[in-house]
């Protein structure tokens, strides 16, 4: 939804009067934009508050609660905001280190989608530290799909249910080197290939036997290994790519290779000599955007 909000505000989709607009007229306004982005799914607006230059909303989707923002005029949508005015009183990794639970292994969880852009640009900035402090910490990744019966579906499509499939086959039959198919395939994404194509290549360079990872990804195997890895997300109601928890601690930091690396060591009840060194900062798109792909 808030891909498809900005899309909408950058070629002006979401234009309304020069004047400013009475409350229920704004409401009615957003339930009825917001219903065409996200057709049959319910829409409403729980309230809506003069916030001086403008109107803050608590804009509920499929029974999903987003606090919004909308200019009086009616001409533009914010899906949220940031308060500037509000005292820093530390970064996200301080603050972080403060809150979370230090373990003598802790457990770095990575929930994302195979073809969101974000998720692959965070698996890309943090395998450089997994490699570097392999052994050290457990890690888990999983991604973000809904099962429906048989099948599954995930925002990206039939294309990316198939790759997440063979991931998870990949992390069966090869524990030690899925890693380095993953980040293959991670890289032709960013160089804009069909990684429906590359896959057996990845394999190759990855090691390993290609026709044991396809029987498994093409048969029950394959659906029944993505059946259990989806769980964790579903329980714990995650629909974003990327999300990073850390001893079950939500990260909020920046998505670099240092930023995962200090926010990881900070998590050690006492840190291993790994955290002494920093390991190779990676290079991507853009390893610390903010941005996410939400499943609806």
């Amino acid at each position: 939804m808030a891909i498809a909000l900005i899309i909408s505000v950058a070629t002006n989709g979401f234009s309304g009067k020069s004047n400013n607009m009475p409350p229920n007229e704004a409401k009615k306004k957003v339930v009825d934009y917001v219903k065409n982005l996200v057709a049959g799914q319910s829409v409403d607006v729980q309230s809506i508050n003069d916030n001086g230059d403008l109107y803050s909303l608590r804009l509920v989707i499929d029974g999903r609660p987003y606090d919004s923002y909308m200019t009086k005029d009616g001409s533009l949508l914010f899906p949220s905001a940031v308060e500037l005015n509000k005292k820093i009183e530390g970064t996200g990794i301080e603050q972080m280190a403060d809150e979370i639970e230090k373990r003598e292994k802790p457990v770095l969880e990575m929930f994302v989608m195979s073809e969101c852009p974000y998720g692959v640009q965070a698996e890309e900035a943090f395998f450089p530290v997994l490699n570097a402090m392999k052994g050290t910490f457990d890690f888990k990744l999983h991604f973000i799909a809904n099962e429906n019966g048989d099948a599954f579906s995930s925002l990206h499509g039939q294309k990316e249910v198939d790759e997440d499939i063979r991931q998870v086959c990949a992390m069966k039959y090869y524990p030690d080197k899925y890693i380095d198919y993953i980040s293959c395939q991670n890289k032709n994404y960013l160089a804009r290939m069909d990684i429906s194509t590359t896959w057996n290549e990845c394999m190759k360079t990855a090691n390993m036997n290609i026709d044991k990872v396809k029987k498994c990804s093409e048969g029950d195997e394959g659906k029944g290994l993505l059946k259990e890895n989806i769980k964790a997300s579903n329980e714990k109601n995650i629909g974003g790519s990327p999300t990073i928890l850390i001893n079950n601690k939500q990260y909020s930091g920046a998505r670099t290779t240092q930023a995962f690396q200090k926010s990881l060591c900070n998590a050690f009840s006492k840190a291993p000599k790994e955290c002494e060194t920093a390991p190779t900062e990676a290079s991507t798109e853009d390893p610390s955007h903010i941005g996410g792909c939400v499943e609806q």
